[in-house]
This record gives structure tokens, C-alpha cells and sequence, in this order.
């Protein structure tokens, strides 16, 4: 894993670029300023850096132009399992993330809990009396600075208890302006071939627009001042392995199960590098022999998705981790 990381990082070193001009193949690895962009055979991309992802579709279109369609990811993933170890009346819920935003806990009961604290993973074990029939997860701060941008993805999830079920990890997913539609073409600066990337506007029209501006004026534009909009061609002898990294690291292989290291909860995500699991039917566990270490299998569920405005509910919201 470590091997792995170094090599995400190493694409990132800003001294590594190698220009391929005049090249007519699209496909290929982009190195940006602060994000590497891989633009597949199959019309996918994938737009990452070592702490975050976005996958998607592309079209050329007519004039050129490349528009990047990032798929909608959901806000919140909710996995769960049966912990026989737990008492029957508990509930245990790990959140993962939460403190990227303002966020929510909704217990069907009638009691609303903020949750801010600034501890990475978070750990709450509920009374089944005092939860009821659900738990809605609902997210509000992330969505006030690129609403425009998510039309469409909800920011409330309930999760109906189910007797199966008594060990839940919720991930909540991490935003950014590069969920949004963007805009790419390719253009000359300086005597080397550059491709610009624009997804800082509102919408797809003034994106187009503001990457029109940026090429009519390219040759009297300072590097400078498009840096963060620039992406270079790079060929690399590892790229093959590098795109198989950020594959696994986006989720792309498979997202309907994680594995969680039994007893601790600083385990693996659902994009981490893991050896070869078997499972030991007699004891319920998962074991991976090249590191020696057992895991829990949390399998995702589904959720009812709506919206949910928490400035126009007159509620009392407790925090759910007092300081």
C-alpha cells in the first residue's frame, strides 16, 4: 500500500512533465497543477488527486470541446452487518466524514443530533428505543456553495432498521467543484500542446464561455494566471499500474461491500488495497493471510432519498458529540 501511495504522489511532483505535442490520441494521462485527469478509450475519465475522486463520462462535441459528465455520487453510503457481539437492544453507528460539512442524525423517535465534531471517525452506540423505526443522515453545508452544480442529489437519507442489522458505517462523501459539469479543449501556449479545464461557473454555458475567453487570449495570457486550468500529456512506464491504483481507489471494482478490521475501528475502505480474503464460516470472520489480519464484512444498503431544509424545521437539535 505504501508503494502504492508514493506512486500517486510521485505523478503529482510538478517537475515530472513530458509534452506530447502534435500527439491525435485523446486517450492518455493529464497532469494538472493539483489534479491528474485520465481520459479512457471507453469515453470515461477519471479525475483524481492522492485525497479525493471524481469518475464520469466524456463527449467531444462539434466545435471541439470535451464536456466531462461526472457521475452523481450519493451523499451518504450506509453498510451495515449483524454483530452478534452486540446486545440486542443497541444500535452502533460509525460515521465516517462527517466532519466535511454541517450534518444531521434524525432518529424516527422524534430526536435531531448535530454532528461536528472534528474527529475523523465517529462512534455512537443508540438505544433501539430511542431510534425507532429509522435513522435519516442529512447533510446541509455542503450543498450551500455548489447547489447549482448537484441538481439532483438528494440531501437525506433514511435507513430503515432492519432485525439483520444491529453494526452500521455511513461515508460521507466529499464535494467539490469538480462534481459538477466541465468543459476541457485543447490549445497551443508557448509553443507546447496544453489542455484547459474549466469547472470553477455555475453552470456548462459559462464554463464554455470563460474557457472561450481563456483561448481567444492565450498567447497574451501569463502561465501564471491559467495555471490551476492546465494539463499536460504525460507518458510514464508506469501509467498502466498507476490508472489499475486509481481504478481501485475510486471505487470503480466494487462499492457494494467493505471490509472492516474486527475490533478496531481504523480498518479499510471500500477503495483500499487488500490481499486475498477467505472466509472462516465457523467464527463469521473474513482473513487476509499476507498481512495476518481479520475483518468484518459491512454490506451497502439501500436508502430513501429525499430532501430536507433543517433553517425552516423549529426543532431542538442536540449535539450528538458534546465537547
Amino acid at each position: 500500500m505504501k508503494t502504492k501511495i508514493l506512486l500517486l504522489l510521485a505523478f503529482f511532483s510538478l517537475g515530472g512533465f513530458i509534452i506530447q505535442a502534435q500527439n491525435n490520441q485523446l486517450e492518455g494521462f493529464y497532469q494538472g497543477r493539483k489534479w491528474g485527469l485520465f481520459l479512457l478509450s471507453d469515453k470515461k475519465f477519471l479525475l483524481w488527486n492522492p485525497l479525493a475522486g471524481v469518475k464520469g463520462d466524456y463527449q467531444v462535441q462539434k466545435d471541439g470541446m470535451i464536456w466531462l459528465q461526472p457521475q452523481k455520487e450519493p451523499l451518504f453510503l450506509v453498510y451495515a452487518r449483524n454483530d452478534k457481539d452486540l446486545s440486542k437492544d443497541k444500535i452502533r453507528v460509525e460515521l465516517v466524514n462527517f466532519q466535511l460539512g454541517k450534518n444531521y442524525i434524525h432518529l424516527e423517535r422524534g430526536g435531531y443530533y448535530s454532528v461536528s465534531n472534528e474527529d475523523n471517525d465517529l462512534v455512537h452506540t443508540f438505544a433501539q428505543k430511542e431510534v425507532g423505526k429509522s435513522i435519516t443522515f442529512i447533510g446541509e453545508s455542503l450543498f450551500e456553495e455548489y447547489n447549482k452544480k448537484f441538481v439532483g442529489i438528494k440531501n437525506a437519507y433514511e435507513v430503515s432498521m432492519n432485525p439483520a442489522y444491529n453494526d452500521y458505517i455511513v461515508f460521507c462523501h466529499s464535494y467539490s467543484l469538480y462534481q459538477g459539469e466541465s468543459i476541457a479543449a485543447f490549445t497551443n501556449k508557448d509553443g507546447m500542446e496544453i489542455l484547459l479545464l474549466m469547472n470553477e461557473e455555475e453552470t456548462l454555458e459559462k464554463n464554455k464561455e470563460a474557457l472561450a475567453k481563456i483561448r481567444s487570449n492565450i498567447e497574451k495570457t501569463p502561465l501564471k494566471e491559467i495555471k490551476n486550468y492546465i494539463y499536460i500529456r504525460k507518458k510514464d512506464e508506469n501509467e498502466k499500474e498507476m490508472l489499475k491504483t486509481v481504478q481501485s481507489q475510486l471505487g470503480i471494482e466494487d462499492s457494494n461491500t467493505i471490509f472492516r478490521e474486527k475490533y478496531e475501528r481504523e480498518g479499510t475502505s471500500s477503495y483500499e488495497y487488500m490481499g486475498e480474503i477467505t472466509y472462516d464460516k465457523e467464527k463469521n470472520i473474513y482473513k487476509e493471510a499476507e498481512r495476518d489480519r481479520t475483518y468484518h464484512k459491512y454490506d451497502l444498503i439501500d436508502t430513501k432519498k429525499s430532501e430536507i431544509d433543517m433553517k425552516k424545521l423549529k426543532i431542538k437539535i442536540s449535539p450528538l458529540f458534546p465537547e
